[in-house]
């Protein structure tokens, strides 16, 4: 008598999650990594500006300003990008005026971190001279990488992000041949982000 009704308090005892993991049609719990590894989309656009450069000693590159479209699918906290850039000259040796500068076309990688409050990118890809320099004509067609290690991501909404990156590093170098035109800046960039629902709320899963 005494061991039949043990088994009894022990089946009415036992885990609700020991009974879905038994059962091959549950649905896995919101955390499992079927759900934190779901693939999501995303769209968005960049504004950036640069006031420093590896070629300050010239007063027409002093100030470097620009726009982008992007967009990429996300993994949990990987994801692939690609993007169109345009980087505007602003003139200043001998009058203020803007020049169209450089078209830049890239892939790249990121990947989430801190809970997905913090993304870190990697975008490599070609450029384009848009318009004639004394010693270089247009167009012409270069390289073009950009490096934004910590940028600082904010929700606002359920599906759009606002990330600030204070700091990053982009490399433009239109022209290959001599005289080469190659540029180095350190920008801050200002991105804002929709992505498809559930996304975000996969990465911070896949963070914990």
């Amino acid at each position: 008598m005494i061991r039949p009704l043990a088994l009894l308090l022990l089946l009415v005892a036992r885990p609700a999650h020991a009974q879905l993991a038994d059962d091959p049609m549950a649905p896995p719990p919101d955390d499992s990594p079927a759900r934190s590894q779901e693939r999501s989309g995303w769209v968005g656009t960049k504004a950036h500006i640069s006031f420093l450069s590896d070629r300050i000693d010239r007063s027409n590159i002093n100030l470097r300003l620009g726009y982008a479209l992007m967009g990429g699918v996300r993994w949990g906290r990987f994801g692939v990008f690609g993007q169109i850039e345009h980087d505007v000259w602003v003139e200043t040796e001998l009058a203020v005026q803007l020049e169209r500068g450089v078209l830049s076309l890239a892939v790249g990688g990121e990947y989430h971190y801190a809970h997905d409050r913090v993304r870190a990118s990697l975008a490599v890809g070609m450029s384009v001279l848009l318009e004639e320099q004394p010693l270089d004509p247009a167009p012409s067609f270069g390289l073009f990488g950009e490096l934004r290690p910590t940028g600082l991501r904010w929700s606002r909404g359920r599906w759009w992000t606002v990330q600030l990156d204070p700091i990053g590093l982009a490399i433009l170098a239109p022209v290959l041949r001599e005289p080469r035109l190659f540029e180095i800046q350190y920008r801050a960039t200002l991105t804002i982000e929709w992505q498809s629902p559930g996304g975000r709320r996969d990465l911070r899963r896949s963070s914990r």
